[in-house]
């Protein structure tokens, strides 16, 4: 069972695009796509570089809940 990524909430909450954030992390847009359509599974160092990019907690990525309390890692919106 493939569980959803939630990198698009986060990159929307950020004002960022997809193409954007896909060549900071070296990666085409497509393939982003369809990561955060479910279709593909990142690894979990691109989980981590995309969690950098956005400057959350990679948890927050693979995690249902919206509080991260383990995390290190700013998780306020920036505007």
């Amino acid at each position: 069972m493939q569980h959803k990524i939630n990198i698009e909430k986060y990159r929307k909450m950020k004002f960022i695009s997809q193409n954007q954030l896909a060549k900071k992390i070296g990666i085409s847009q497509s393939y982003l796509s369809a990561i955060e359509r479910g279709l593909k599974s990142p690894t979990l160092r691109m989980l981590y570089r995309i969690a950098e990019e956005l400057n959350i907690c990679p948890r927050l990525l693979i995690c249902s809940e919206t509080n991260c309390n383990e995390c290190k890692y700013n998780t306020d919106i920036n505007l």
